[in-house]
């Protein structure tokens, strides 16, 4: 379950008594559903499912069981059901694009929000129009990212941690955690309030906050005062009702620091146990305080951030921030820099999928608001983040692995330098830097800039302290190094950048895993990726393969990129799949001799090639597996050993159709691969290269000992 949604809607569950064994599956399911037990939910709406596949009010709330849990594999399979189920409710298609741009499906996703959007209530949604423009132009959020290091903090836990907040000083901190501690036995484990000290450049093993340790309560987020000596905390307080709702709403608690321990602490004023008041976060001179509610007075909708003034000796009444900063979904977990600048979580705007975390920058009365991007955000859920004084460094919450782990991130220059520029020159956005500079040296002017040079690529630190290792051991999953592969689709007759084109990126040992993405305006694309792997990057229109390369990310010499072109190609050119209509290959082949795949002729004779570069890098090969006087239908028995790969169509110079598999920068592979081809039956399989795109139409191992 994803833990951070317990932060606003804490549950009691109800089974036992309260269950009567007299009620169906349907009108039980739904009192989880109410309480918010999605997954004690989803399994029951399962078994009303078992018996009734039509349900619809199973169907729709079992998506949203699924999507409410963050696990949108399952979510996706439920929400087209749940739409042809009942096509009325408009919602469902805003939701399911949702949950495929959390799968990094952004043209499946782009076509359901331009669906939702045609609809009376999506054409009124103002998140809309930003998903598709995110969706159209993903590779934005990927940009500029190469400098950032980021890596799993040491000290987080299986458990789930989340929201560190500084206490003190820069080198404490203070955060949610699910751990469970040896002082308290129970069954259920409370997230509490724990923290860790940097000593000798290692944090400690957290250990809970003197005081909060002991109660049946869920505790945190937290923020301090400057001194650190006084606390302010998120706990679930039950209502009067909450053991007939099952809900326990959240309040936020005032503590002091006495006697080496935390007071209790007391509820603030402008709380209303009616409603949620949570994740607080304190402004450097603690005359602000921060917070996130569900209260609906004044609000955009969904949780909002609110701010309340310390004024003559107490808080105001709250202020939303307005829809400069809050949208229809929403907004959580706010941290409030020294600078003045407000970081938070949103699930409303424009990003790569899930929550995203964005900077918010004080701009008169309003503030302006920019996506934090990639690799802070990610597909999945990004939630709290806190920035060091200079910013140089970040501390991250997020469950891009699956549990809500802290990430420590070390900011690349180009982020705190274009802050610094930002504040000195206040009638330009954050929009405007989008260049790394630094100030010129020995220059008198404050708004001079010198271009540098962004930091190394991503090195993540795989040594732990003996300490944590013994304890904790799921510290592996983020020991790889980032590779980037990008590119531009190119029109095949004007040769110019093709924008809103469909690429495709599959990892060759792992089909099942693929990414979609849209170019943007100027038809570019933008794929992170693992080093050390092979991956193919394909133009698809449909079904339709038009073009691919396959790029081996081997981060040989320090190279952490491949920059590749696809062609967008006519339609009618792509025999395998412009003939799907010919079932009998007979009617093909009437004027073929060769309709006996096993006598299958292929094309093995060459005229020199005229244009030969001295530059062997160039070339790279394909596996042939044969070639016939006319096209064949996809369908066709010739192509039933190759399933698993994709395959190009090229003519020859004597008119022949190709078919090729595959695209190597290493000739040793590319023999590896054509005796893979020769074993499944594609005897006159054989390797051809290629040189900047274009086949060499003659002996390429003769070429290449020239």
């Amino acid at each position: 379950m994803i833990r951070f949604k317990l932060f606003f809607f804490i549950v009691i569950c109800c089974w036992g008594s309260n269950m009567s064994f007299a009620q169906g599956d349907l009108r039980q399911a739904d009192e989880l559903y109410e309480q918010f037990d999605f997954a004690g939910a989803a399994d029951l709406y399962k078994k009303v499912l078992d018996d009734d596949k039509k349900n619809m009010q199973a169907l729709e709330r079992i998506a949203d069981c699924y999507r409410q849990l963050g696990n949108n594999q399952k979510a996706t399979y439920w929400y087209p059901k749940a739409i042809k189920a009942n096509p009325k409710n408009d919602l469902l298609k805003y939701y399911y694009a949702r949950c495929l741009m959390g799968l990094s499906k952004y043209g499946e996703a782009l076509e359901w929000f331009r669906a939702y959007q045609q609809t009376t209530k999506g054409s009124l949604d103002l998140r809309t129009e930003s998903f598709i423009d995110a969706c159209k132009n993903i590779a934005q959020f990927y940009a500029d990212s190469a400098s950032y290091q980021i890596k799993r903090a040491n000290f987080s836990s299986p458990q789930g941690d989340l929201a560190p907040t500084f206490w003190q000083h820069e080198n404490k901190l203070a955060f949610s955690s699910f751990r469970p501690k040896k002082a308290v036995s129970r069954e259920e484990t409370y997230a509490d309030i724990f923290y860790t000290e940097k000593i000798s450049n290692i944090w400690s093993l957290p250990q809970p906050i003197p005081g909060k340790s002991n109660n049946p309560y869920h505790e945190g987020p937290v923020t301090f005062n400057s001194a650190g000596n006084v606390m302010y905390f998120t706990r679930n307080v039950p209502r009067k009702k909450a053991r007939h709702s099952g809900v326990a709403h959240l309040q936020i608690f005032e503590s002091r620091w006495e006697k080496d321990h935390w007071t209790e602490g007391e509820v603030l004023s402008f709380c209303d146990e009616n409603y949620s008041f949570g994740h607080p976060a304190l402004s450097a001179d603690s005359k602000t305080l921060y917070f996130v509610s569900d209260m609906p007075m004044g609000s955009e909708g969904g949780k909002d951030i609110w701010k309340s003034e310390w004024v003559s000796g107490r808080w105001t009444d709250p202020v939303n921030l307005g829809a400069s900063v809050n949208t229809r979904g929403d907004e959580m977990f706010p941290s409030i820099h020294a600078d003045g600048s407000l970081y938070f979580s949103s699930d409303g705007r424009s990003g790569i999928g899930g929550f995203d975390v964005f900077m918010a920058t004080p701009y008169g009365e309003d503030w302006n608001v920019e996506n934090l991007k990639y690799p802070i955000n990610t597909p999945k859920d990004e939630l709290a983040i806190i920035l060091s004084a200079n910013k140089t460094t970040a501390y991250l919450t997020s469950n891009r692995l699956g549990n809500e782990d802290i990430y420590i991130v070390t900011m690349p220059a180009s982020f705190h330098l274009k802050e610094a520029m930002f504040a000195q020159e206040d009638t330009r956005t954050p929009s405007h830097f989008t260049d790394y500079a630094t100030p010129a040296a020995n220059s008198n002017s404050s708004t001079q800039y010198i271009p540098i040079t962004p930091a190394e690529p991503i090195v993540v630190e795989k040594v732990m302290p003996a300490e944590v290792v013994e304890n904790y051991t799921r510290f592996t999953e983020m020991d790889r190094v980032p590779y980037s592969i990008t590119g531009i689709v190119v029109d095949e007759v004007t040769h110019q950048g093709v924008s809103g084109a469909q690429v495709r990126i599959v990892d060759t040992k792992n089909p099942k895993i693929t990414i979609d993405q849209i170019t943007n305006d100027s038809g570019s694309f933008s794929f992170w990726v693992e080093a050390g792997k092979n991956y193919t990057v394909s133009k698809i229109d449909g079904s339709r393969v038009e073009d691919y390369k396959i790029v081996n990310t081997v981060a040989a010499n320090g190279k952490t990129n491949a920059n590749i072109i696809l062609i967008s190609k006519i339609k009618k050119q792509d025999a395998l799949t412009t003939t799907p209509e010919h079932n009998s290959v007979k009617s093909l082949y009437d004027e073929d001799k060769h309709a006996n795949t096993d006598n299958l002729t292929a094309d093995v004779t060459y005229k020199a090639g005229t244009n030969v570069l001295k530059n062997t890098s160039a070339v790279v090969y394909r596996v042939q597996i044969g070639a016939f006087q006319q096209a064949i239908p996809s369908k066709n028995a010739f192509f039933s050993r190759v399933k698993d790969r994709s395959i190009t169509t090229e003519i020859a110079p004597s008119g022949l159709v190709r078919y090729t598999t595959g695209n190597y920068e290493d000739f040793s592979i590319a023999q590896t691969i054509c005796s893979e081809m020769k074993r499944r039956g594609y005897r006159n399989a054989f390797v051809a290269g290629y040189i900047d795109g274009t086949r060499y139409e003659g002996d390429i191992l003769e070429y290449q000992k020239k």
